[in-house]
């Protein structure tokens, strides 16, 4: 469901998150440790590991896709992620052609479905409501 992050943001999160899986980790509980270097094997900077993107999840489904990864944040007041501070961080240093996003559904209550707060979060269904909608859609379509 992931749409690309900002260049821009990556450039200035990578110095500051630095190699996420070297220096992370070290600040989790042994448990959490454990599982967070299972989930990513890998030694990556944040703007590496953050450079990908996903088709629309019906797209997914249509190429043969069956099983979907799909991060759940909740808001039940909604806004908690309508205005997301890489983005004011951009706008401060004077950048006026951000990458899109669905601030209006990120606005309402609700569950929302993003990668990383504030940095990944441009998704082809903000809503948790609307991907559930998409793959009901496609199931439907597709007995």
């Amino acid at each position: 469901y992931a749409m690309p992050v900002d260049k821009r943001l990556l450039a200035i999160v990578d110095p500051i998150l630095g190699r996420v899986t070297t220096d992370l980790p070290d600040k989790l509980p042994p448990a959490q440790r454990a599982l967070f270097r299972e989930e990513h094997p890998n030694d990556v900077s944040i703007s590496d590991g953050l450079s990908y993107l996903h088709p629309d999840l019906t797209t997914q489904l249509n190429e043969g896709m069956r099983s979907l990864e799909i991060d759940v944040n909740p808001d039940p007041k909604g806004g908690n992620f309508a205005d997301p501070a890489g983005y004011r961080l951009l706008r401060a240093q004077g950048v006026t052609d951000l990458l899109p996003f669905d601030a209006a559904a990120l606005a309402a209550p609700g569950y929302k479905v993003l990668h990383i707060p504030d940095i990944d979060f441009r998704s082809h269904c903000p809503t948790l409501k609307g991907c559930l909608t998409q793959i009901r859609g496609w199931s439907d379509a597709h007995p």
